[in-house]
């Protein structure tokens, strides 16, 4: 049987595609089964969820009960609630003996009693009545976020960890401050903390009139470094036959991505694929048509992100990818057609929110993502 390709993107990435974050991974891993609060703060596309999960299986082999409540598809505050029951039940609730004694004492002490269904691996799923008293719903949520910490209260150790956070903003702009006073009042559980919108998680976080101000461990994703991304990248080439130089690796594949994990694993990935298709050796040529080929693939992603700006912010973006600078000042507005001061101001705003540029050293604006950069670069050209 040929090999298959030992590069994974696009999705939670596990087992050996997992890639060098040892140190994030022992400190989260460690918080988990301390009972510390944490928050994980990155861009877009820097494995998150991955080494939340990650995290999280370590410290379920330490004996650490981890309920993993992903909000990503919570549309209300209905089926948000379904969701942490879901997570509570899964992971917490069910776990060594009386796993279903607990489930049911559990739902006794709803306010409101769920529908319960079972699907054909055993996996049990909850879901609330739209139509119900908003104050219902409200004690509902109050009473499944609790819970942790009455189980904990028991010996138990238990921990929490909410991925895509801001949604619950979206959902009810009170929630977050009803979080925090629930969740400050649980020592004995560790509460972790995930999102994609890294603007949002910085405020949250870190600014003194925020209901979650100083109230977890901050843990900063950054790029993976080329002494730690690079070995990984030639050695899952290696053991599947495909011959690579590590000046590719290093001044090709890295200093395209500048280490992000996602991009790197994308780009590696098509790169593989034209090795193969090339007799198994990867030089300068299959790296190209791998680069085109990771565009083209992530081309009606960034295509969906610019067709939501403004105009004003669209302009600032395809100068930034042109120039990274200061677009402020004059002579940059000017070599770019950019507005005037205010408007640039305002546009440099609304980008940073989105997580699409960010300021670099001595304080020059950059776009955030190189691929997106680089999408943009190509897309000017071909409208040309």
């Amino acid at each position: 049987m040929p090999p298959t390709n030992p590069f994974r993107f696009g999705a939670v990435v596990r087992g050996d595609a997992f890639t060098d974050r040892a140190d994030e991974l022992a400190a989260l891993v460690a918080d988990l089964t301390s009972g510390q609060d944490a928050v994980v703060i990155a861009g877009r596309r820097f494995g998150k969820t991955s080494l939340g999960l990650a995290a999280a299986e370590r410290a379920s082999e330490e004996g650490v009960a981890v309920a993993y409540v992903d909000l990503m598809l919570a549309a209300s505050k209905e089926r948000l609630a379904g969701i942490i029951a879901g997570a509570l039940a899964r992971d917490v609730l069910t776990r060594g003996r009386r796993g279903r004694d607990r489930v049911t004492d559990a739902l006794r002490r709803l306010t409101l009693r769920p529908q319960v269904t079972v699907d054909e691996s055993g996996r049990l799923g909850f879901s609330f009545a739209v139509g119900a008293r908003e104050a219902d719903i409200d004690r509902t949520l109050d009473d499944l976020l609790e819970l942790p910490g009455e189980l904990a209260g028991k010996g138990r150790r238990i921990a929490l960890m909410i991925d895509e956070l801001p949604v619950v903003t979206r959902l009810d702009s009170s929630l977050l401050a009803r979080m925090r006073a629930i969740f400050q009042a649980q020592s004995d559980v560790a509460h972790v903390y995930l999102g994609s919108e890294r603007a949002f998680m910085e405020r949250v976080f870190t600014r003194e009139n925020e209901p979650f101000y100083r109230a977890a461990r901050a843990l900063r994703l950054g790029p993976i470094p080329p002494d730690l991304f690079a070995p990984f990248l030639i050695g899952r080439f290696v053991e599947t036959g495909i011959r690579i130089e590590e000046t590719l690796v290093r001044d090709g594949i890295l200093a395209r991505t500048g280490g992000h994990p996602h991009n790197t694993q994308a780009i590696a990935y098509f790169l593989w694929h034209e090795a193969v298709a090339a007799g198994g050796r990867a030089g300068d040529a299959e790296l190209e048509a791998a680069f085109e080929r990771l565009l083209d693939s992530d081309g009606a992603h960034w295509l969906a992100v610019v067709d939501v700006l403004a105009p004003g912010q669209r302009l600032v973006l395809a100068a930034l990818a042109r120039e990274s600078g200061r677009p402020l000042t004059k002579d940059y507005r000017a070599r770019h057609g950019l507005a005037s001061e205010s408007a640039v101001q305002k546009a440099l705003a609304a980008l940073a929110a989105r997580d699409l540029i960010a300021r670099a050293a001595r304080g020059l604006w950059r776009i955030e993502d190189p691929l997106l950069q680089a999408w943009l670069l190509r897309e000017e050209d071909r409208r040309r």
